[in-house]
């Protein structure tokens, strides 16, 4: 990818393949497109949705924090995205939103299928981004879409062995208004980790998948990266409290990191 954030190649089938990471005020012009493909994969995130044109307009670098936004077009239209995170506290990148539009999705790049293809790019670019301490990718499957954990698993992903849920439609910001109208907080939510198979709308299980980074000893590294894969989610992408059963059952030690936090630049400066 060059300084202006661009990649562009050839696929398989002589496509014409341009990926852009839309960071650091650069194409502006392509940000209706990756929302619009956002949306129609993740159709309940709007906040998120809307987010995008706002990371695009800000730093990639954040107060720890490198922020990505790909987004891949073929032959000119905007065909899937790649939304990712590294942390640099945690060596982790958080794979936040990945989407390939189906008549894509047999896209061959080097012989490799354009969703290996997307997951190779990420965590090279984790690796650049945090050094010999990167530990690879970690994303959330909905826990029982098994045909996702499976697909997932093909591409060389391993699910971790550790209770995780994510926010469920509860957490949506007309939910949330309302939550709060009421006096509700995440705080008693009381998501205790025997709750976390059914029951509680504001909440849905989940599972954590890790792509180690290239030569790492990934068994020997596997319990630590449950509990940095964890704290990159709980405590730094929903700012669950540190006390929290869930948090204390599965981050460790990483509870005493203090947090990375995109809202800021990389010298600790809000953003507008």
């Amino acid at each position: 990818m060059n300084q202006f954030g661009v990649l562009r190649l050839e696929g398989d089938n002589a496509e014409q393949i341009e990926v852009c990471d839309l960071v650091d005020g650069r194409h502006g012009h392509l940000v209706a497109g990756m929302q619009a493909l956002h949306a129609e994969h993740f159709p309940t995130y709007v906040t998120e949705t809307a987010g995008i044109a706002i990371d695009a307009s800000r730093p990639s670098a954040r107060y720890g924090l490198m922020v990505h936004q790909w987004l891949v077009t073929i032959d000119g239209q905007p065909a899937a995205l790649q939304i990712m995170d590294s942390n640099l506290v945690r060596g982790i990148g958080v794979a936040r939103f990945t989407a390939i539009g189906g008549s894509h999705r047999r896209t061959r790049i080097g012989g490799h299928r354009l969703s290996a293809w997307l997951t190779t790019l990420a965590s090279d670019t984790l690796v650049s981004d945090v050094g010999s301490n990167a530990l690879g990718l970690v994303g959330e499957v909905e826990e029982f879409d098994e045909g996702a954990i499976t697909f997932w698993l093909s591409l060389g992903h391993r699910l971790l062995p550790i209770p995780h849920a994510e926010r469920g439609e509860r957490s949506q910001p007309e939910a949330r208004a309302q939550d709060h109208a009421q006096g509700t907080t995440w705080d008693d939510l009381v998501l205790q980790t025997e709750q976390l198979i059914e029951g509680d709308p504001r909440l849905r299980p989940s599972a954590l998948m890790w792509v180690p980074a290239a030569g790492v000893d990934a068994d020997a590294l596997q319990q630590h990266v449950c509990e940095a894969g964890s704290a990159a989610w709980l405590l730094d992408e929903y700012a669950l409290d540190a006390f929290h059963p869930l948090v204390v059952a599965t981050v460790g030690d990483q509870a005493n990191l203090s947090s990375p936090d995109r809202n800021r630049d990389a010298a600790g400066i809000a953003l507008p």
